[in-house]
């Protein structure tokens, strides 16, 4: 039996996951497919049982993937929600304070396009940590007038 399934670089991951994706999963599927025919061969294994059992293999794996496409959409949506209850409270406490010439920190983010790099459009995390850096100012600033 071959050896177990390689993973591809994570230099090749960042560069180009999509095709490092298709190239893995296209290895393993190889690799697993030799396998199980090895094995069946072996046992004596019918062509509809090797379909049946190949057909239940992919869609566990298709349900791997879905599983992980939905625990990085819930991500992004904590994410989203963390982001308006910070600006929430940041526009709360700015009319507190009276501050009004402070402009909303994630419209001046998106406006300038050196924030976010080379990265089209302005990511979730970038937003968060902008709109958090600019809440713990004005904390501070209540803080001092609740002194």
């Amino acid at each position: 039996l071959g050896g177990g399934p390689t993973t591809p670089s994570t230099d090749k991951l960042l560069r180009r996951p999509s095709l490092a994706m298709r190239d893995s999963f296209q290895q393993l599927a190889t690799q697993t497919a030799h396998q199980l025919e090895d094995i069946w061969d072996i046992v004596g294994i019918v062509p509809e049982e090797r379909a049946s059992q190949l057909a239940d293999l992919v869609d566990r794996i298709a349900a791997i993937c879905h599983e992980k496409v939905d625990q990085e959409e819930q991500l992004a949506d904590q994410f989203r929600k963390e982001i308006a209850q910070a600006r929430f409270e940041w526009e709360e406490s700015c009319a507190v304070l009276r501050i009004e010439d402070e402009e909303d920190p994630l419209v001046k983010m998106k406006r300038d396009p050196s924030v976010n790099g080379a990265t089209p459009g302005v990511s979730l995390q970038s937003e968060y940590e902008v709109m958090m850096g600019r809440l713990e100012v004005v904390r501070g600033r209540m803080e001092v007038a609740m002194e």
